[in-house]
């Protein structure tokens, strides 16, 4: 089995903070702490994406009079209820649409419902 690194797949998400006084000199400078505003965009950034988002995105705001910055923030995903090489499995039942019917059972329910009465 091959052996993947987890150091590609690092994702960031990127947020609009307000630090409290702090003057930011390089669109790369992060503060030492801030508010969380908004995120800035939606979706997951590898780290090259992020830093050329951040690029732009802090150099417009270092000529604004408003005290906003961007941080990128690392993320993890994780697929919870995924299978583990080793564990045991089970099938299980999986549910079914409308009160755990077909929708051909429901229609034959129907159609025997009908002749019963």
């Amino acid at each position: 089995m091959m052996r993947t690194s987890n150091h590609g797949s690092r994702k960031y998400r990127i947020w609009i903070t307000a630090p409290a006084a702090w003057e930011p000199l390089h669109w790369h400078d992060r503060p030492s702490q801030a508010r969380v505003v908004a995120p800035a965009a939606e979706g997951l950034f590898t780290a090259a994406q992020a830093a050329a988002f951040l690029e732009g995105f802090n150099t417009q705001l270092l000529h604004e009079p408003k005290r906003l910055w961007g941080i990128a923030v690392r993320v993890d995903i994780q697929c919870r209820g995924d299978l583990r090489p080793g564990q045991a499995w089970r099938p299980t039942r999986m549910r079914r649409p409308g009160r755990g019917m077909t929708p051909g059972r429901q229609h034959r329910r129907r159609s025997i419902d009908r002749e019963r009465k």
